[in-house]
């Protein structure tokens, strides 16, 4: 197993000094990837998930032993943990057959995490994998076969109260599928349920809002509805957001239209790459890397109502804020939005001294759910010489927020690094790590930690849900929407002080699940709805 760890040096005062104070401030590089050693380039959508153990979880697509990439967990201090895929050949060989994991990982009811790899002993069809929270080796749940089954999945997918699996897969760029794993959970393995044809490839993790439902967006193309009443794909259009049932009917869809719109005052915008969100107003919220009013046509934000209506965009990114948004957006305790553009951004901020060859590349922002007060957090940027500096360049993924109120994330390239090389006997000599592998950072926007209800938002009374969060170990209570839980043994079950399970009480009411603990209260970031009958099947958890 490769737990090698390369200590940065101290960096620059020079770079340091052209940061914005804010950002300075606020800004941490936390470990800059040496791919040639323990993977590189976290591409889209690149998902760090927080686990049970409150730990985050991720993975690298490339890089390391046989360029197999490798899975990453973070303790939240000093540096990351990064196991190759393929083995190192110097330590225990954890060769796994598998290899090219863009996707990250999604935490599951079961308190596991669950990825997807394009590629299996070298068969390029891909499969979805699952690591268990106890540690150890990913291990294939279920291999795709291709065709009309899929390919090349992309993102992790999630898990719904039934405990099957449920996502999409890429088709690298063809018309993608998303689908149902119906897992065996005694095993961890799965079997192919339903497939659905999307209009192309998707590389946005689907989401289960309020109602029960899944939503997911496609990049390129267009679903229309046929007169039989059956929703069909087709390879032309600008792309959309969709809404799936767990039984795997589509129930609606929108077409994003870049050139005119329900919104009078601009198009759609198009090409949505990342997911959508629901926020604490309940509408669902998301990117769309291109399009817009402005001449960059560099993307927008929109909203849309749950049951489909509504679309607006709220906001036009222009160059100055970031533009080519590829990932997704989170929802901050201050109720702002939070995400990445992965191109252009403020002015170099050493563009000015020319012996420096510098190059800028997205930004981390924050916007009103109105769209307006958008405020560049962190510009990313390189030095190519003669340092190989930078915070970083192309962050692809949706930030994470973990529930201790921190903002984490991957730029795909570019970091932190001061010098690299091997000596005579090919041992890794450097500070730092190779410049151009891509930087994990965290950003402290002073917000506040908070609760997560794992996979869910929404349950009804007896329903056993999963919370994660911190400090459990101190807690004295538990309140739905202002009813307490009764605080007895197998209703509240404190698993570690960053995990616990529930079951809900009679009389629990739709509004915020309140944790309370002797340091004070901690709440979710919106109100869990309480439903009178479940629209998926609803088991516990343990």
């Amino acid at each position: 197993m490769n737990n090698r760890k390369l200590y940065r040096s101290l960096i620059p005062v020079l770079l340091l000094s052209a940061l914005p104070a804010l950002a300075r401030a606020q800004y941490n590089g936390i470990y800059t990837f040496n791919g040639n050693v323990e993977g590189d380039v976290p591409s889209q959508p690149a998902i760090l998930a927080q686990g049970t153990d409150g730990y985050l979880h991720g993975t690298l697509p490339q890089g390391g032993t046989g360029n197999a990439g490798s899975w990453l967990q973070y303790n939240m201090s000093g540096l990351p943990l990064l196991t190759n895929f393929g083995g190192d050949g110097v330590h225990v060989n954890t060769n796994t057959g598998l290899s090219d994991a863009e996707s990250g990982f999604m935490l599951g009811l079961d308190g596991n995490l669950y990825g997807a790899v394009s590629h299996v002993n070298g068969l390029d069809l891909g499969a979805v994998i699952r690591l268990v929270s106890t540690g150890g080796t990913p291990s294939i749940v279920y291999q795709f076969t291709g065709g009309t089954n899929g390919t090349f999945p992309k993102a992790p997918p999630i898990q719904g109260t039934d405990m099957n699996l449920y996502g999409v897969t890429s088709d690298y760029g063809n018309s993608g599928y998303v689908y149902q794993i119906v897992m065996n959970t005694t095993t961890g393995t799965g079997m192919l349920g339903w497939v659905h044809q999307l209009p192309s490839g998707s590389l946005a993790p689907l989401m289960v809002g309020s109602d029960g439902n899944f939503y997911g967006t496609y990049s390129n193309g267009s679903f229309s509805t046929n007169s039989s009443g059956v929703v069909v794909p087709s390879p032309n259009g600008y792309g959309g957001v969709f809404q799936i049932t767990p039984a795997g009917n589509i129930k609606w869809y929108y077409n994003l239209n870049p050139f005119s719109s329900n919104n009078s005052s601009s198009g759609d915008g198009s090409n949505p790459q990342g997911g959508v969100m629901q926020a604490a107003d309940g509408y669902l919220y998301g990117t769309a890397s291109g399009g817009g009013t402005n001449a960059t046509a560099g993307g927008v934000i929109f909203k849309i109502a749950i049951n489909g209506t509504g679309y607006t965009v709220i906001h036009n990114f222009q160059s100055a804020e970031g533009t080519a948004p590829h990932g997704g957006l989170v929802q901050g305790s201050d109720g702002y939005l939070y995400g990445l553009t992965t191109k252009q951004g403020p002015p170099n901020p050493l563009g000015s001294q020319t012996q420096y060859k510098t190059s800028s590349g997205g930004t981390l922002f924050k916007v009103s759910t109105a769209g307006t007060n958008l405020t560049v957090l962190v510009p990313f940027f390189g030095i190519s010489s003669p340092f190989n500096l930078g915070p970083g360049v192309d962050p692809e993924s949706t930030p994470t927020l973990h529930t201790n109120g921190t903002i984490y994330g991957l730029t795909r390239v570019g970091g932190f690094s001061t010098t690299y090389g091997y000596n005579s006997a090919g041992v890794y000599t450097g500070q730092g790590a190779y410049d151009d592998a891509g930087e994990f950072f965290s950003y402290n926007a002073g917000l506040s930690p908070f609760i997560s209800i794992i996979g869910r938002r929404s349950a009804k009374v007896g329903d056993q849900i999963g919370i994660i969060g911190q400090g459990f170990l101190n807690a004295t209570g538990i309140t739905f929407g202002g009813t307490a839980a009764p605080w007895v043994k197998f209703k509240v079950i404190i698993w570690s002080d960053n995990y616990m399970t529930v079951t809900v009480p009679a009389g629990a009411k739709t509004g915020p699940v309140v944790v309370q603990e002797t340091t004070g209260n901690l709440s979710t970031l919106y109100n869990f709805t309480i439903s009178t009958t479940c629209t998926i099947l609803c088991i516990p958890l343990h």
